[in-house]
């Protein structure tokens, strides 16, 4: 993380949570990253995916069932900037 280089990891709050460690994933995702994107929706709608760093804890609700258990684990993108910034860069090659 140190070196801020984009990555996607599968984010599995429950899993996290049971281990104590979902504060603590939370809170480096927010110093490291700018942006998350859930990688649930399919290209090129990802934008509508897109949110700061600092409020990826809330997929950790968005992703349960009417009765409150967890639906699911799900892939995210971490990046240095905005997706359209890197969307930008990556056309530009």
């Amino acid at each position: 993380m140190a070196r801020r280089t984009p990555f996607v990891c599968e984010y599995w709050p429950d899993g996290l949570r049971s281990f104590g460690g979902l504060d603590l994933f939370h809170e480096l995702v927010a110093r490291h990253y700018t942006t998350v994107v859930d990688l649930q929706t399919p290209w090129p709608d990802l934008s509508s995916t897109e949110l700061p760093s600092d409020r990826v804890d809330e997929l950790a609700e968005k992703y349960r069932g009417p009765d409150g258990a967890p639906i699911a684990a799900m892939d995210l993108l971490f990046l240095r900037g905005p997706l359209d910034q890197i969307r930008e860069a990556a056309e530009a090659t």
